[in-house]
């Protein structure tokens, strides 16, 4: 048992005024934060305590389960950082808070899924701060490989609907006749930069059957786009990026590992360096 609680550092002075200003002592970010070095002295590292005392493995542990919770992607937990006072409380961090990296977040999903030690390091902290998030009994513990897959699929998720959403705006630009003819009716609302940047994109995300309506919504526009065998829109770089990325959450679900998750700022930029 590794007994040191002070694995995380004291809270700010200027994180605990501004969170207890807008929030109750009942919050639950609030009692994870006041909490948290004692739960971090809980956690049974045995021969891996140099990892969790490694820059910031700590911290991307805990961010992660945070945002394994609320269904974040790597984006909007980074973002939520940024803007939310609890969150900072909770993980002992500054107000304004300096920004961490997104690609951190994936790249310690990996270490996870790949290296043994920081497997057995994360499924113990999961096993002490999990449970004071969602309140539930260790019964109730998910499997850690589904839960970092789980948040894989999520990013890939998140990169289809970035890539839908270039695509219309492409085509809305240079095959805007063509795209009429064949666009579903609620494509202008559910991909325009209005809904994808307002509050109640977070709630979207969060639903499943919302992602499989943009599955279905991506398969049918690349299923036109061959249809109409015109290769002035299949040369497209945002059509063939729409296809990249459709074609990496397609592997992702039999592949349980973040090499697509990984690779996302590659496919995003439609395969190139």
């Amino acid at each position: 048992m590794d007994n040191d609680s002070t694995l995380f550092p004291v809270i700010p002075t200027s994180t605990i005024r501004a969170a207890r200003a807008h929030y109750g002592q009942g919050n639950l970010y609030l009692r994870l934060g006041d909490r948290l070095n004692h739960l971090a002295s809980k956690i049974d590292t045995g021969t891996n305590s140099t990892y969790l005392r490694r820059e910031k493995t700590a911290l991307l542990a805990v961010l992660i389960i945070i945002q394994y919770v609320e269904k974040l992607t790597d984006a909007d937990l980074t973002e939520s950082i940024q803007q939310r006072m609890e969150l900072r409380y909770a993980l002992h961090l500054p107000t304004p808070s300096y920004r961490i990296d997104p690609h951190s977040l994936c790249e310690f999903r990996r270490k996870v899924l790949t290296v043994p030690e920081y497997h057995a390091l994360f499924k113990e902290v999961f096993k002490n701060i999990y449970p004071e998030i969602t309140s539930t009994t260790m019964n109730e513990e998910p499997d850690i490989d589904d839960v970092l897959h789980s948040m894989c699929v999520n990013e890939v998720d998140a990169a289809l609907v970035e890539a839908m959403f270039r695509s219309m705006e492409a085509l809305s630009a240079a095959h805007f006749n063509w795209l009429r003819e064949i666009a579903l009716p609620h494509w202008y609302h559910r991909y325009s930069h209005s809904l994808i940047t307002s509050p109640s994109w977070s709630t979207f995300q969060g639903q499943d059957q919302a992602w499989d309506e943009v599955r279905a919504d991506v398969q049918y526009l690349l299923h036109e786009i061959h249809k109409s065998d015109l290769r002035t829109i299949m040369e497209m770089p945002e059509i063939k990026n729409l296809s990249l990325v459709s074609a990496n959450l397609t592997d992702l679900k039999s592949i349980k590992g973040c090499d697509h998750c990984i690779n996302r700022m590659h496919f995003m930029k439609g395969g190139s360096d």
